[in-house]
């Protein structure tokens, strides 16, 4: 008896067959398609370090053409007292090579010296203050970057997926890129003129840079936490939104 005419005699059970193969299909499709949206999600890390890297270009960018004026001094100065509670005045005219005098602003430092909590809100802080007086990037900035343009879309889909924790570290990450790109642009500017800086604030700013740069800073941090929270995921360690 051939397949034809078996499916003759056997009209229901040969159609129940068929649809069993459609659906084996289909679920093999969602199957895959499933596991491709899962490995995708993986690429997230790799999509936000590279837009770091693209605003810290179009930072470089702005700290070689801002001017080291008075008014530069002037929106420092404001900032430290605004958000840091530091009144710069009060130093000008010292000794700087007074041991006993550089002791004395050392401990009023640090009785307005943020404690590690304190520290995420008061680089949110500089950062917006830069880019309220001229000094910073926006995003705007950055969308006239093709490339860093490309990234974000590629971002925003990758991002649809039920997990609440990934989103917030995505979010998270996308703080620091912008906190810490303009808090970049006030290094590489101030390091152009080095005048009344010590040696352990020189070395602070050289670190800073050097670890941004070096994608060794918050940003990594931020990444790792990003990565454990994606391997949660994929692991089937899912909290929907």
């Amino acid at each position: 008896m051939d397949v034809n005419t078996w499916a003759e005699h056997h009209p229901d059970l040969g159609f129940g067959i068929v649809l069993g193969i459609i659906g084996l299909v289909i679920a093999v499709l969602v199957i895959r398609d499933a596991k491709k949206r899962v490995n995708s999600i993986y690429e997230i890390d790799d999509i936000l370090l590279d837009m770091f890297n693209l605003a810290l270009g179009v930072a470089r960018a702005k700290a070689s053409v801002i001017k080291l004026d008075t008014q530069w001094d002037k929106v420092m100065r404001q900032i430290g007292k605004d958000v840091m509670g530091i009144d710069a005045t009060k130093y000008s005219g010292k000794d700087m090579k007074d041991r006993r005098e550089i002791a004395k602003i050392e401990k009023e430092v640090k009785k307005v010296a943020p404690t590690p909590e304190d520290v995420t809100t008061i680089s949110k802080l500089v950062a917006s203050a830069m880019v309220n007086n001229g000094y910073g990037i926006e995003e705007r900035d950055l969308e006239k970057n093709i490339q860093y343009e490309k990234l974000k879309q590629r971002l925003r889909g990758l991002r649809r997926i039920p997990s609440k924790q990934i989103n917030d570290a995505i979010n998270k990450c996308l703080d620091y890129i912008y906190t810490l790109s303009n808090l970049y642009v006030y290094h590489i500017a101030r390091m152009r003129n080095t005048v009344g800086l010590g040696q352990h604030t020189l070395a602070e700013m050289r670190n800073f840079i050097r670890d941004q740069e070096n994608s060794t800073g918050d940003i990594s941090k931020c990444l790792t936490e990003l990565r454990i929270e994606v391997d949660k995921f994929a692991r089937g360690d899912r909290d929907a939104m």
